[in-house]
C-alpha cells in the first residue's frame, strides 16, 4: 500500500509540474493523532519511498520547514 501511494505522490508531483514534494511537519505525530507506533512507522516509511522515488525522476522530497508553513 505504501508503494502505491508513494508512486501516485510523485506521479502527481510530475503530472504538476512540481520540483519539490514537501512533507507535513511529522514531529509528536503521534500525540498529536492518537497514532499507534505502527502509524509512526508507516509515516516514516512512506517518506523514504516518496524520497527514493522522487530522486528517480529529481524531484526534491524535504519536511516543512517553519518558513514554507507560513503560507
Amino acid at each position: 500500500m505504501l508503494h502505491r501511494i508513494s508512486n501516485e505522490l510523485v506521479a502527481e508531483a510530475r503530472e504538476n509540474g512540481c520540483l519539490t514534494i514537501v512533507f507535513e511537519n511529522l514531529t509528536d505525530i503521534r500525540e498529536r493523532t492518537g497514532a499507534s507506533w505502527g502509524h509512526k512507522w508507516a509515516f516514516d516509511r512512506l517518506y523514504e519511498y516518496v524520497e527514493h522515488k522522487g530522486e528517480e525522476h529529481r524531484l526534491a522530497v524535504s519536511p516543512s520547514s517553519s518558513e514554507l508553513e507560513a503560507f
